[in-house]
C-alpha cells in the first residue's frame, strides 16, 4: 500500500509551504468555508479514521467513544476524566 502521494519528505514539505502561502492570503470567511468543508467531508468517516488510528498506533479510540456519547451511549469521559482537564 502506498503511504504518501509525495515521493519524498522534501516534496511534501515544499507542497505544504506552498499551500500555507496561499492559505494565509485567504479571508477568515474563506478559511472558515474550507474548514467547514473538511469537517463535513470527514464527519461521515470519523469512526473509520479512528479505527485506522487505533490499528496503526494502538491508542484508545476516543472518537468512537465521543460519537457513542453524543448518541446517548456510554460516555468514556468518566473513565478518563482528570481534574485538570475537563475538556475531554
Amino acid at each position: 500500500m502506498k503511504s504518501s502521494i509525495y515521493s519524498s519528505v522534501t516534496d511534501a514539505v515544499a507542497s505544504a509551504k506552498g499551500a500555507y502561502g496561499r492559505y494565509i492570503k485567504l479571508t477568515l470567511n474563506e478559511r472558515q468555508e474550507i474548514l467547514e468543508g473538511v469537517k463535513k467531508a470527514l464527519r461521515p468517516i470519523a469512526n473509520e479514521l479512528a479505527a485506522m488510528t487505533v490499528s496503526e498506533t494502538g491508542t484508545e479510540n476516543k472518537t468512537c467513544h465521543r460519537e457513542n456519547a453524543r448518541r446517548g451511549g456510554p460516555d468514556y469521559r468518566s473513565q478518563y476524566r482528570r481534574p485538570w482537564n475537563d475538556t475531554l
